[in-house]
């Protein structure tokens, strides 16, 4: 997510890492900044959005991507499910 605004940066910065759950997505980053050309944006909007796929490999148990991953026998599971499998 790109923003020029700062006060809309600060505000979207603190939802910290909520904001993937909120957007159903593996990851979200917000930029202050101009958005690239190929960045979606409503007429009048302060923010733009890109998206790119995420970084990492696809969790077998979340079907989230992370960088945290790990195989465990035949499948790949992120750090947060490995420890919730592992209980």
């Amino acid at each position: 997510i790109y923003s020029e605004d700062a006060e809309t940066v600060k505000m979207l910065e603190s939802f910290g890492n909520e904001l993937s759950v909120l957007f159903i997505t593996s990851q979200v980053e917000v930029i202050n900044g101009k958005a690239p050309e190929n960045a979606y944006s409503e007429e009048g909007s302060v923010i733009s959005a890109e998206v790119v796929k995420a970084d990492g490999e696809k969790c077998d148990r979340c079907w989230m991507y992370t960088t945290d991953g790990e195989t465990v026998g035949d499948s790949h599971l992120c750090a947060r499910c490995k420890a919730l499998v592992a209980e």
